[in-house]
C-alpha cells in the first residue's frame, strides 16, 4: 500500500500511531505460531514523496522479515522508486 500526494499527510498520522502503539508489543517469541510483520518506507516515486508499507504473515519471524524486505523492495523498484527509506518494521 502506498501513499504520495494529499494523502500523505493521513498516512504519516496512521504510521505514527501504529509506532506508537504497537512498538511497545515486543517481538514474537518463539513457539508462537504466526508472525505478522508490518514495514514502512518513505521514497520517490515518480518524482514525488510516497510513504509504503508492506504487511507480511508468516508461521516463521526470520521468513516474516525476509519475506518483507523482499516484497517491499520488488514492488518499488516496480514502481520506479527511488531513495528509499525503511521507516520502521513493526511486529503485531
Amino acid at each position: 500500500m502506498s501513499w504520495r500526494g494529499p494523502l500523505l499527510p493521513e498516512a504519516r498520522t496512521a504510521y505514527g500511531a501504529e509506532l506508537a502503539t504497537l512498538s511497545r508489543a515486543p517481538e514474537p517469541e518463539r513457539g508462537e505460531e504466526a508472525y505478522t510483520l508490518a514495514v514502512w518506507a518513505e521514497s520517490s516515486c515518480s518524482g514525488a514523496r510516497t510513504l509504503s508499507r508492506v504487511t507480511v504473515g508468516t508461521a516463521s519471524s526470520a521468513l516474516a522479515a525476509d519475506r518483507a524486505d523482499r516484497i517491499l523492495d520488488a514492488y518499488l523498484a516496480s514502481s520506479d522508486c527511488r531513495a528509499v527509506k525503511v521507516l520502521g518494521k513493526v511486529w503485531k
